[in-house]
């Protein structure tokens, strides 16, 4: 990875495809815990103005895509950074764009694989709390963590 400055922009239709495949590349294994976007789920999000960038000297680098459910309440659908670029704070200026986006009167939620240790301490640090226990959520022995980050009072 190179060590130019990170920029957080939103999507565009152009990016579609890198993003496409950074998708791919971050969740296609056989881990039967992790679960990627379905087909044509990250286009019509970036569609819908759903999605962030970061981007490294141009090159995107990871995304994440967010989504109001209803009115003060809005879910972290997916977040994906590239393995070069991992452990650079990315993931942490993804997610605090959406905070910032949405604003502090919102509750902000996700839902994350048990397993996923490295998720779990990024968004505990931007102050989301695990509040339930799905299991079988997207299927037989794929169980998340409800996590919330509650409004603050403003």
């Amino acid at each position: 990875m190179s060590a130019g400055a990170v920029i957080i922009r939103s999507a565009t239709a152009d990016d579609i495809e890198s993003l496409e495949a950074i998708e791919i590349g971050c969740f296609t294994t056989t881990d039967p815990t992790v679960a990627q976007a379905a087909p044509g789920e990250v286009a019509t999000a970036v569609r819908r103005g759903e999605v962030l960038v970061a981007t490294i000297d141009r090159e995107i680098v990871g995304f994440v895509q967010a989504s109001a459910r209803s009115p003060g309440h809005h879910f972290v659908d997916d977040i994906a950074v590239i393995e070069s670029a991992r452990d650079h704070g990315i993931g942490r200026q993804l997610v605090g764009a959406v905070l910032t986006q949405v604003g502090e009167s919102c509750l902000v939620a996700c839902t994350i694989a048990p397993s996923n240790t490295a998720s779990l301490i990024l968004f505990s640090r931007l102050g989301f709390v695990i509040t339930a226990f799905l299991p079988d959520y997207y299927g037989p022995g794929k169980d998340r963590l409800w996590l919330e980050r509650s409004p603050r009072p403003g």
